[in-house]
Parts: structure tokens; sequence; C-alpha cells
């Protein structure tokens, strides 16, 4: 395991990268192929890196604030511009060129979407992901970054929670004790448990799943806390240098084909993805 201190902590530009092409398969997928890519599926994985890796690194500071208003207020201040000007863009398109779309379903999913509880608006309306359609709405799309919100405010109770806890934690240990727990002593287990208790949730159904299972975020957390397992303990796992090459094309060439080879949509995010 790493030393928790956030100047032993390098920036995964390699990791960062293999996001922005997440983000092209499901572009490709959708629009040439007319299924899922698998896709959403590594950007949420990497999200739960990138995002509970940096809360953990904070909690671990000694002086880190018990304050839950940074952290959210950053998060807000990162994600909400940019949410504003596509949904502010979605609806003028749509009442310019396709004024039938302003139906009930779709004002509630502007709701939904600007509330980031989207995905299970559409769950409710029992949502095909890949029905492409005259009707379907233009905001459907939006349920990944509802489920991304959600976790994140999950992920920053968690880490103030933890920092509490090494806050008033015993200053001096007995003579003879064990010491007291690092925040990714403490966090790993959790994870971990979490992240198989998800997957069952997200597996309950066998192979192939429901349009509920699809948007839920509890069949969805375990993407992102296993991205989070793997910032704790992912060091740790050491690959042979002359394996690198190796590793690295075998892992895009199986991104870049699960969407040909597992086209089913109930299929996520289940065994077989």
């Amino acid at each position: 395991m790493t030393k928790e201190s956030p100047r032993n902590f390098r920036y995964r530009y390699d990791l960062d990268g293999l996001r922005g092409i997440a983000i092209g398969l499901v572009v490709i997928y959708h629009v040439f192929v007319g299924r899922v890519s698998g896709g959403v599926d590594v950007f949420l994985l990497l999200s739960g890196y990138f995002f509970l890796g940096s809360q953990l690194r904070y909690a671990s500071k000694p002086n880190a604030s018990l304050n839950p208003w940074w952290p959210i207020w950053r998060t807000l201040r990162r994600l909400v511009p940019s949410l504003v000007l596509v949904i502010g863009v979605t609806y003028i398109l749509v009442r310019i060129f396709t004024p039938q779309l302003m139906r009930t379903e779709l004002t509630q999913q502007i709701t939904a979407t600007m509330l980031y509880y989207q995905n299970w608006e559409l769950a409710e309306q029992n949502a095909d992901y890949t029905a492409a359609a005259a009707d379907t709405s233009p905001l459907q799309h939006m349920w990944s970054m509802a489920v991304q919100g959600q976790f994140y405010i999950m992920g920053i109770a968690f880490a103030i929670i933890l920092a509490a806890i090494m806050k008033f934690r015993p200053k001096h240990q007995p003579l003879g004790k064990r010491s007291f727990p690092t925040v990714n002593q403490i966090a790993g287990p959790i994870l971990i448990v979490a992240t198989i208790a998800s997957f069952a949730y997200a597996s309950r159904h066998g192979l192939y799943g429901t349009p509920e299972n699809y948007y839920s975020t509890w069949s969805r957390a375990w993407e992102l806390t296993l991205g989070a397992v793997l910032a704790i303990y992912g060091s740790a796992w050491k690959i042979p240098p002359r394996l690198y090459d190796l590793f690295t094309g075998l892992g895009l060439v199986m991104l870049i084909f699960t969407g040909a080879i597992i086209a089913d949509t109930t299929a996520y995010p289940g065994p077989l993805s």
C-alpha cells in the first residue's frame, strides 16, 4: 500500500486519457452501431478512482476540514455550469426543431437532470436506453451524470466521517498496542464489502437484468467503489515492465470490442460486463 501523503500522489494522465477513449466509444457505438459500448462502465470506474481517491487523500491530512460545504461547492462549481449549458441548448433546440418532444416526460427529465436523479426518473419511466426513435428524450444520456452526482455526495460524506475519525482518534497509543489504522486501512475493507454487495445486487437477475437495473444507483455503485479500491490497493500490484505493452494492448482490445460482444443493454452492469 502506498503512503497516504498527498505529495506522493502522481496524477495518472494515462487513466485520464483512457477516460477520453471510453467517452469516444460511447459516442461511436451509439451513433454508428446503435448499442451500448461498455464505455460508461469504464468512465464510472475511473470517476470512482479519481474522485474518491482524492477525497481519501484529503481525509488523510492532519488539518482536514470537517465542513462539507467546500468539497460540495467545488464539485458543483465544476459540474453545474456545463450541465446548465447542455440543458439550456437542448431545450432551445427541442423547442425549435422537435417541439413534439415537449411532453410531461421531458419536463420531468429536465428537472431530474438538474437535481441529479435522472437515472431514477428513467427507471420509473421504464425507459429502454437503446430505444432510438423520434420520440426518445434527448436527455436520456444524462443518467450517468446523476449516478456520479449521487456517488460524489456519498463519497464526500464518507470522507468527512473518516476525517472525523482521524481527528478524534487517540493521540497517544499505550506501549505494546497496535497503532491506529490509517484512512486507507479503514476505507479499504469497507469499500471492498460495498463493491461485492453492489455487484451481487446488480447480478440478482442473472446474466441479464432489467431497465431499472441498468439505471439503478445501487447496481452501478460497484463500478465506482471498485475504482476507489484500485486507488487504494492498485499500486501494490506490480506488472513486469516487459509486459506493459501487452497488457495495455489487451485491455484496449477488450474495451473496444465489449460493445460488439455484449450487445444486450440489460447485461450491464452485471456479470457479463
